[in-house]
């Protein structure tokens, strides 16, 4: 039966489906469940407790001590052999509070993370058999609570399915609080209600 539909219906059908996810996205400028938002928070609200837990620990260890490079004691610094080869005295390292030096390690880049998500068709059509898409936004949305307000992260949410295999969702310069962060759960369902079937997995991750 597939074989048998024109390109003609299959394009008009993209269409279709085009027209009902912009109307849907449109609508959730007005109207946010926030019953579901709630639900999903609070299935996860022991998983976002640890998780901010022990990034706050990571954040507090990498204050506490650091490497301080370029001493005169201390133990010896591998990426300063041909320098200790050469004569040179300052090429040690010691452990340190930050304040003892102007250390390379505290002024690094932030660390980007891109979460892929998967908002095809399939999410939808089988989520009452095994809650796919419930935990997908319950995944997400704990990732979106830990993250948002962490400055040592560059923090992206790219969605794929049959129509796209890029649809961004969440940037670095996004401003997460608990509407925009619903508005991109609400998003990722409509997607996965309005997309055309098909897959872009490999796609989307290879971008």
């Amino acid at each position: 039966m597939k074989a048998e539909v024109s390109e003609e219906q299959k394009r008009r059908a993209r269409e279709m489906a085009e027209e009902g996810l912009r109307k849907k996205l449109e609508e959730l400028d007005g109207k946010l469940d926030w019953d579901r938002y709630n639900r999903l928070r609070t299935q996860v609200e022991e998983q976002i407790t640890q998780l901010k837990g022990l990034l706050k620990d990571m954040k507090k260890r990498s204050e506490e001590r650091v490497w301080i490079k370029n001493q005169t004691t201390g133990e010896l610094d591998e990426s300063k052999l041909v320098d200790a080869l050469a004569g040179e005295r300052d090429v040690f390292r010691r452990r340190g509070n930050p304040d003892d030096a102007n250390n390379d390690s505290l002024h690094a880049d932030p660390v980007t993370i891109k979460l892929v998500v998967d908002i095809s068709a399939s999410m939808y059509r089988f989520n009452s058999y095994d809650g796919r898409l419930e935990r997908l936004l319950e995944a997400t949305l704990m990732m979106m609570e830990c993250l948002r307000d962490d400055k040592r992260f560059r923090f992206h949410i790219v969605g794929h399915n049959g129509s796209s295999a890029e649809i961004p969702l969440v940037n670095p310069e996004t401003e997460l609080d608990e509407a925009t962060q619903l508005r991109v759960l609400e998003g990722m369902i409509a997607n996965t209600q309005y997309t055309y079937a098909g897959d872009n997995t490999v796609e989307a991750i290879s971008l």
